[in-house]
């Protein structure tokens, strides 16, 4: 098993999930109605995403949420290539995510996703599955790495 510090796993797995998870978006077709995402968006809609998918299994294998979520949080910055307003932008859409109220809490984790971070990029009434679901799916991935590892404060 690979030992994850959860404060190394955005660092480490998210320049890969840039460099799959933007071309793979920008190739995609769009629903109807669905507007495509800046590119300049897109990075911090990917670790935000990733930051669910990493906070959700830690919370699965029963860590702290609470101190997983700091430590996620502070190493934010520490990814290649963010800048700060970037980091801030992926910290306010989890924050996002965190107070959108659960609605349909039967449907996958992009889904809920999706839908909460829906009106932050697009102006059309809400649609699944859709380009934008694809690509957090892309970076909520992270799970199945993680299945492998044994996360550690």
């Amino acid at each position: 098993m690979i030992r994850a510090p959860i404060d190394k796993i955005l660092p480490s797995f998210m320049p890969v999930i840039f460099e799959r998870g933007i071309p793979g978006y920008i190739s995609e077709e769009l629903s109807p109605g669905e507007t495509r995402i800046p590119q300049a968006s897109l990075r911090p809609l990917l670790i935000a995403s990733a930051f669910v998918g990493t906070s959700n299994h830690a919370a699965e294998r029963g860590l702290d949420l609470d101190k997983v979520q700091e430590l996620l949080s502070r190493s934010v910055l520490a990814i290649p290539g963010v800048n700060s307003s970037e980091a801030q932008q992926a910290i306010d859409l989890v924050h996002r995510f965190e107070t959108f109220p659960i609605i349909r809490a039967d449907h996958s984790l992009d889904d809920w996703l999706c839908e909460a971070l829906w009106p932050a990029f697009q102006a059309a009434p809400y649609t699944y599955p859709s380009a934008m679901s694809k690509v957090i799916s892309h970076a909520l991935d992270i799970d199945g790495i993680l299945q492998r590892a044994a996360l550690e404060y």
